[in-house]
């Protein structure tokens, strides 16, 4: 038998559940999208020959795999290393930044579920 507490408890969870998932999305987007600069600027300067090459390039320096079956030109070549700096950089940030949000939605959700309110700001239900 559920009580109104645990059902408030899991519609609570559920959408703790959703709102990382959006903050995943959303991160995972931000990400494809640097990608996508990086491959219009490869493209721009001519590093290959279509946009689906430089487009995959970028993919693989970004996420740092770095595959070598296709190389940037010598003029271009700094370019690449650079991108794979900011692409550590950037995916280290998002971890950092995912880490804390899940801490926070977590640590609200405990604080309920063990009876507290938390801090007195979020004492009101509905807060996620």
């Amino acid at each position: 038998m559920t009580t109104s507490s645990q059902t408030h408890s899991g519609a609570r969870f559920d959408r703790g559940a959703r709102l990382t998932l959006f903050f995943v999305m959303a991160l995972l987007l931000l990400h494809l999208l640097e990608v996508g600069l990086w491959a219009a600027l490869f493209q721009w300067a001519g590093c290959f020959p279509d946009f689906r090459t430089s487009v995959y390039f970028s993919l693989i320096t970004y996420a740092t795999v770095g595959y070598g079956d296709v190389v940037l030109n010598e003029q271009y070549r700094m370019l690449g290393g650079i991108e794979a700096l900011v692409g550590v950089l950037m995916m280290s940030w998002s971890t950092a930044l995912l880490i804390g949000y899940v801490q926070w939605v977590y640590s609200h959700l405990i604080g309920r579920w063990s009876g507290s309110a938390g801090r007195p700001s979020d004492s009101n239900p509905d807060r996620l």
